[in-house]
């Protein structure tokens, strides 16, 4: 087929910026010691490649069908999908607290699989049969990590669990405690409905939102397929499935989670053709204004998110306008224009200033000062502590971070793709502006040591466009390959690493490490999850303490505060003796062989081994062993002993 040419190669230019961004990554990195080298390789890989290939590229162009369909080989992996899906449920029973490798071994090839049905797939009931498939093999990835402890997973949704506990328990919303969400609670009212109707169980209520997400994925589907094709679409919703910060976010689940699952819903409106095409623009924007405002009083970040999306897609129109006539841009159809993000950003900061406004501090005092004390108490430049990464041995941040690597360059192949065909050029920068706003907000924050955004929390949000150009890279790449089996070992060896690593690295799997743990947090916070044991011995404390001081790690005390209701629990420092002098004391053994939190400053926590001087104190004349089994110990000091 003809390609037509514009008069400035647009994809060129965007392939120079990321070539000298990667480059500019890897002298920074070396220079400082960052540990983001890999970043810059993956950046500079994939510009050299799409550059050698780019001819190839421009001539396959997007075609849906780039192998011929056999009924024979979709059926067929059909079969064997349900075969590994029913042995992987096996192979989760064989030990406790531990997923072995072999489960992530068959959840790989089951994405395999799919990848492979979806090469051949037809319209239809192969679609939907695809979808489910997908679906199906998310939730077990996620029910895996949900269901392996006996509390929930993560620290945050304990915080929300004890207030919907409360609801529960009271049956309104509790006088104090739980002010950030005392204006609109609508995430724990949903889960408080969802146990009282269905009788299911809090966790499984909780649990209930984490299917949402997997569900809601079917807008990223919808998104693509109006933008390229349906394949395209089915593999976007299988990348994004597989990828680690979704499969996190819908384990740890908070108001967020809904606030995402409304975010891709918004997207779909703002995208959408097919809606447009009907003639329902007017209902489009009613919905949008509609949703939009849930969004805002849901929760902050995807509050955040949405606006800045709502801006980089306007910037992205913007571009296409100015430059319309030198590069041959043609517009992307999108139901947004500067109204929308104007009633967005009213919305914002009517409600913002309501919710967090104080007597004695307006809301824009809050943002003031709240940016002021991140930025004072933050280490300038320290981008391994806002993104997670520490400083350990190369090969292992490498394969920690393979599949995150592997998704971006995928990513990056399908933009130069886009950007070099005119007849999805105007997609193109639109999803340029988009994906590389939502990036840049995790980054620089990391750049100038602010955490006070959450950075590390947009990758949830940036994969979304991320994985819709991944899926277009990966569909690129296997088009210029002209064998067959070319191109199903291609797919299969992108989706068998893709989901391997993306599943395996210490984000989502410090349960079961198969090779050591790099992320900052997980070796310094020990588990995000407990043992029976530890709950139980929190649970027996809480009950016969009597309103009497109990110390630990300062993660365990939102089992005590959340979980039981115990208000009298208090963290423990390292450096303050005081802190952990007066109270019954239960160290877990996992912060006894790991790291501990030490006592905050503003922003900044301080993570170090657990001293052997502060260990050792528990077991000297000020403290008396009270029990002991192999993951819990506690201590009760002793009346003679005093703080000075």
């Amino acid at each position: 087929m003809g390609i037509a040419y514009t008069t400035v190669a647009i994809d060129k230019i965007v392939v120079l910026l990321v070539f000298l961004t990667g480059c500019l990554i890897c002298a920074v990195s070396v220079q400082h010691h960052l540990q983001q080298e890999y970043i810059g390789v993956t950046l500079i890989g994939a510009s050299l490649v799409y550059q050698a290939f780019r001819s190839r590229l421009l001539r396959s162009g997007f075609p849906s069908e780039i192998c011929r369909s056999k009924s024979r080989m979709f059926v067929a992996c059909g079969i064997v999908f349900a075969l590994l899906f029913t042995l992987s449920l096996l192979v989760l029973r064989l030990e406790a607290y531990h997923r072995p490798a072999a489960f992530f071994l068959l959840v790989s090839g089951m994405a395999a699989l799919v990848a492979l049905q979806i090469m051949g797939a037809r319209t239809g009931l192969g679609t939907l049969l695809i979808l489910l498939e997908i679906f199906g093999l998310s939730a077990l990835i996620r029910s895996s990590l949900y269901y392996l402890f006996p509390a929930l997973h993560g620290v945050d949704p304990l915080y929300h669990f004890g207030l919907v506990t409360e609801i529960l328990q009271n049956g309104s919303f509790p006088a104090a405690g739980y002010e950030a969400y005392a204006d609109f609670p609508l995430t724990h009212y949903l889960l408080a409905v969802l146990e009282s109707v269905a009788l299911m169980g809090l966790k499984n209520a909780f649990f209930v939102l984490g299917v949402l997400m997997i569900v809601s994925t079917l807008f990223v589907f919808l998104i693509t397929r109006d933008l390229f094709h349906v394949k395209a679409g089915l593999l976007a919703v299988l990348l994004l499935n597989m990828s680690s910060w979704h499969i996190l976010w819908s384990v740890d689940i908070t108001p967020m989670s809904l606030g995402t699952i409304l975010f891709l819903v918004l997207l779909f409106l703002v995208f959408s053709r097919t809606l447009s095409s009907g003639g329902q623009f007017s209902l489009v924007s009613i919905l949008i204004f509609f949703i939009a405002a849930v969004v805002v009083c849901v929760h902050v970040i995807p509050t955040i998110v949405l606006f800045v999306a709502s801006v980089s897609i306007l910037a992205g129109a913007l571009a296409q306008r100015f430059s319309i006539r030198n590069l041959r841009i043609g517009a992307a159809q999108i139901h947004l224009n500067s109204k929308y993000a104007a009633y967005f950003g009213l919305i914002t900061i009517l409600y913002w200033q309501h919710a967090y406004g104080t007597e004695t501090r307006s809301f824009y005092e809050k943002v003031v000062f709240s940016v002021y004390d991140s930025l004072q108490g933050a280490a300038i430049g320290n981008v391994g502590a806002v993104t997670q990464i520490a400083k350990f041995d190369l090969l292992q941040i490498v394969l920690d971070n393979l599949g995150y690597a592997l998704l971006v360059a995928l990513m990056l192949l399908g933009l130069f793709s886009v950007l070099a065909h005119e007849n999805s050029r105007g997609t193109g920068v639109t999803l340029l502006v988009l994906t590389g706003a939502l990036f840049a907000f995790i980054y620089i924050p990391a750049l100038v040591g602010s955490n006070a955004s959450l950075p590390h929390r947009w990758f949830l949000y940036a994969y979304v466009p991320a994985s819709i150009l991944a899926a277009i890279g990966c569909w690129s790449m296997l088009a210029i390959l002209k064998r067959p089996g070319a191109k199903i070992a291609a797919i299969t060896a992108i989706a068998l690493c893709f989901t391997f690593f993306m599943t395996t690295n210490s984000l989502v799997n410090s349960d079961s490490p198969l090779y050591p743990n790099v992320r900052e947090d997980s070796i310094t916070w020990a588990r995000e999850y407990y043992y029976d044991s530890e709950v139980y011995a929190g649970r027996f404390l809480a009950k016969r303490s009597c309103n009497d001081n109990i110390v630990t790690d300062g993660r365990f005390t939102n089992v005590f505060t959340e979980y039981y209701g115990y208000e009298w629990v208090y963290p423990m420092y390292p450096s303050d003796p005081g802190s952990y002098a007066k109270g019954v004391v239960l160290l877990r053994e996992n912060v006894r062989n790991g790291r501990i939190v030490d006592r905050p400053t503003g922003y900044v926590y301080t993570y170090e081994k657990a001293p052997k001087a502060f260990l050792d104190g528990f077991e000297g004349a000020r403290y008396t062993r009270a029990y002991s089994s192999s993951n819990v110990t506690t201590y009760v000091p002793c009346p003679s002993y005093e703080v000075h």
